[in-house]
């Protein structure tokens, strides 16, 4: 269990770092909109950190599922949970990666950046979907 804890302490880390970097990402997209300068690579750039975020939550959604095997009869709803909030980052990150492929002029670019945040977004919520059903059915 010490292993899953600071495999998720780690992870917690990187998306702590990345919710700053997104929020770095924006202001300086924000500027480059305002001076009439956003390219391309603003977009990118800023959809960077929260299509990372979704790799990450993938990630979260693995351990939970090794969670979800060696936790207590107590802890389950805690799992269960954390399998609902992954899903909700995920979500959100989404919005914000859709967001700015919306606005490439690349729009082979912008067809890859939907196209992985599809694949992700169907990764997560079938991994955390078990979970849920597996938490709901261990409480029922």
């Amino acid at each position: 269990m010490a292993e899953l804890e600071a495999k998720a302490a780690d992870l917690q880390r990187q998306i702590l770092q990345l919710i700053a970097a997104d929020a770095d990402n924006f202001n300086a997209l924000r500027l480059a909109l305002k001076q009439k300068t956003a390219s391309d690579l603003d977009y990118i750039r800023s959809a960077n950190a929260p299509l990372t975020i979704m790799w990450l939550d993938t990630r979260i959604a693995y351990l939970l599922l090794d969670y979800l095997e060696q936790t207590s009869p107590g802890l389950l709803s805690d799992v269960g949970c954390a399998a609902a909030l992954c899903k909700a980052s995920l979500e959100a990150a989404e919005l914000n990666v859709l967001v700015n492929a919306r606005y490439l002029r690349d729009q082979g670019e912008a067809k890859a950046l939907v196209g992985e945040a599809s694949d992700l977004h169907q990764e997560v919520f079938r991994a955390c979907d078990t979970i849920l059903t597996a938490v709901l059915a261990k409480l029922n």
